[in-house]
């Protein structure tokens, strides 16, 4: 909504509650009976040229509770008000009887942010101060400001002990603008905000279970930490950033910190915190229109230290699993007497890596026929869990487009992703920015992706022609790329078919290209068959809207030839479509299915329209696609970078050509 749109909208209200900067008077609205105390909420909220507060205000229409702002409660520079009237009022204003906010550094750009004092009145605590606390159910709230001193010895640090130890709750919860750890900077990379340390010290020696931030424009969760930064799953904080009220929209530039667990970017929402007597449940809510969500509980810890460990169960103790399944294995910490105790961080080491590996969250992969046992460790015990792996008729194809930059990060941690994912390595195209030089490839590309350039077999993209004739890419992958120049092959893979084939020669009715694709389809007359290439004929993303239709005769001989599945890289996002015609009409019956894979490493693109028969899109989680090959099917699954909780999953029989 523009400026003056939400003046109007102000200048229309009868009441004045919206148009005056008075404090609210009206009591907030009862919670249902039986219910959990609720606190929900977001940082960076208001602007007036933009309306995301309005959708995140639509979902606190429908949430209960208290609310909490996390600060940068309206947007202000040193040229732009601190408008609260006309831009907080119209959409988070209507909850003012019912919030508690705390201040945040735009808010400061009014003089002493005296606006905000104005606007939101008693309810902010004392004028100037920016630090209160209050009680909301069993639990001890505090808010703080990390707009003025936090030293050890400040006002407020002095303050926020004293509280402390006169609310010796079991439960706290702490809220404030300026997070103390964030995968996310203004100046680029990870960021430790060595200011806020002394309230978490103090926080972190009262037992605090969490502390709620903002001021980066993104959802992140944290796994429990010190205030130091080392994990400590028994007694840690749990931080949580929330900058997406709707103020804008950040991006994670490189990888993410240490303990970070869950990162989202583009998804203004609120976050909602059940606070039950003796635990907490947390529940990320987006706005309207958005799939990214978070969720997930835990029991309140207190100051106590926890008991040690006598002993450990493992769950489960054995299983059997067939090459290239996964299992989540779970260890429980048990003290003297058979009680659990609180989480531990665990080890988790695998006694034969060819057989089964295990990464640090303990989920085993199935790698290659045999046996072998999973050990977890906690604090000097162990306990083991035997996985017996077992043939299979299927086959794996694992991989992406759009991969390796040297200005970030994420390239490694989809290669990590590989590493714990056996069979088939593809990709599809764009494989090392900036032009596919050999030198891009030696440098971006080889550390991470290059490990498995033994069993990748590769697609180009239009980074790699910035070479002349994409000489880099022939020379790093060989014979893997069939001929050099062509850029077109196939190979079987199980008792499927897979084509190769290359956007950058001519794709038209009668090309070379063409009538090789036709003629291997002819030669290779499998039941099941797929495509790999680099630009899809159907995309919603907005750099690349509707896709490339100079593609349209390749798809209609693999449609001809009854082929299930394309997968392109290029958009750089993942979409997944209901099997079509090369015309775009829907076909569930011998249609093929496009998956657009361009997750690798390289920066995300917006979403645009939504393109005809698209079933799922996300732009939030690099990752790859793994495809499980079996003789009369496929199973598909996209497995994002650790700290994204977007999936997809499926399968289908394969089909053959029409009217077989």
């Amino acid at each position: 909504m523009s400026p003056l749109g939400r003046t109007r909208v102000c200048l229309l209200c009868i009441g004045a509650l919206m148009c005056t900067d008075r404090p609210p008077t009206d009591p907030p609205p009862p919670p249902p009976p039986d219910a959990a105390a609720v606190l929900v909420g977001a940082g960076d909220v208001a602007r007036c040229d933009l309306a995301d507060d309005e959708a995140t205000a639509a979902l606190l229409d429908t949430i209960h509770g208290t609310i909490f702002t996390a600060g940068d409660n309206v947007y202000a520079t040193d040229s732009v008000a601190s408008d609260f009237t006309n831009c907080y009022g119209p959409s988070w204003g209507r909850f003012r009887a019912r919030t508690r906010p705390a201040v945040g550094h735009m808010e400061y750009w009014s003089p002493g942010a005296a606006a905000y004092w104005r606007y939101f009145g008693r309810a902010a605590g004392d004028s100037g101060k920016g630090y209160y606390s209050y009680e909301l159910g069993t639990w001890h709230v505090v808010v703080l400001n990390s707009s003025i001193a936090m030293s050890a010895g400040s006002t407020q640090e002095q303050w926020l002990r004293g509280d402390l130890a006169t609310h010796p709750t079991f439960c706290t919860v702490a809220y404030w603008h300026m997070p103390r750890f964030s995968s996310v900077s203004y100046a680029g990379g990870g960021q430790v905000e060595p200011a806020v340390k002394p309230l978490w010290d103090d926080l972190y020696a009262a037992g605090a279970e969490l502390v709620v931030n903002a001021h980066y424009e993104v959802y992140e969760r944290f796994a429990p930490q010190t205030p130091d930064g080392a994990a400590d799953p028994a007694r840690g904080i749990r931080e949580f950033i929330v900058g997406t009220g709707g103020i804008g929209i950040n991006r994670f530039p490189l990888g993410p910190l240490a303990n970070s667990e869950v990162r989202n970017t583009g998804a203004p929402g609120v976050l909602r915190l059940a606070l039950d007597d003796g635990g907490y449940r947390w529940r990320f809510v987006p706005v309207a229109g958005e799939t990214f969500a978070d969720t997930g509980s835990a029991r309140c810890h207190g100051a106590a230290p926890p008991p040690p460990v006598a002993s450990l169960d493992v769950s489960p103790p054995s299983a059997n699993l067939a090459v290239g399944a996964r299992l989540r294995l779970a260890v429980v910490a048990k003290d003297a007497g058979g009680s659990a105790v609180a989480a531990r961080a665990a080890t988790w080491v695998s006694s034969d890596t060819t057989v089964v590996r295990v990464n640090p969250r303990g989920v085993a992969t199935a790698w290659a026929p045999g046996r072998a046992t999973v050990t977890a460790g906690v604090d000097g015990h162990s306990v083991a869990a035997t996985i017996t792996v077992t043939p299979t008729t299927a086959t794996i194809l694992v991989g992406a487009g759009d991969i390796a930059t040297c200005t970030d990060v994420y390239d490694e941690a989809t290669a990590v992703l590989l590493d714990a994912i056996p069979g088939t390595v593809f990709t599809a195209g764009d494989n090392a920015y900036p032009d596919g030089t050999a030198t891009d490839y030696a440098r971006c590309y080889a550390p991470s992706w290059g490990r498995h350039r033994a069993r990748t077999r590769p697609a180009p993209g239009n980074h790699e022609y910035a070479t002349p004739r994409a000489a880099g890419y022939f020379a790093y992958f060989g014979a893997a790329a069939g001929d050099t120049g062509r850029g077109f092959y196939s190979y079987e893979l199980g008792t499927w078919h897979v084509v190769v084939l290359n956007n950058y020669q001519s794709m038209a009715l009668g090309s070379l290209q063409e009538h090789w694709l036709r003629a291997d389809l002819a030669t290779h007359p499998a039941q099941c068959a797929l495509a790999v290439w680099h630009e899809p004929l159907f995309s919603s993303s907005s750099a690349h809207q509707g896709g490339n239709p100079a593609v349209q005769p390749l798809w209609q001989a693999l449609y001809e030839a009854g082929a299930e599945v394309v997968v392109t890289g290029h958009a750089h996002v993942y979409e997944r479509f209901a099997p079509q015609t090369a015309a775009g009409v829907a076909d569930a019956a011998t249609g093929i299915r496009e998956f657009t894979v361009g997750t690798g490493g390289a920066a995300l693109d917006q979403l645009g329209a939504i393109a005809a028969n698209s079933e799922v899109r996300n732009n939030s989680a690099r990752g790859v696609l793994k495809l499980t090959l079996r003789p009369s099917s496929y199973e598909w699954t996209f497995v994002p970078d650790p700290g994204q909780t977007f999936s997809d999953s499926g399968a289908a029989p394969c089909h053959g050509p029409p009217g077989r």
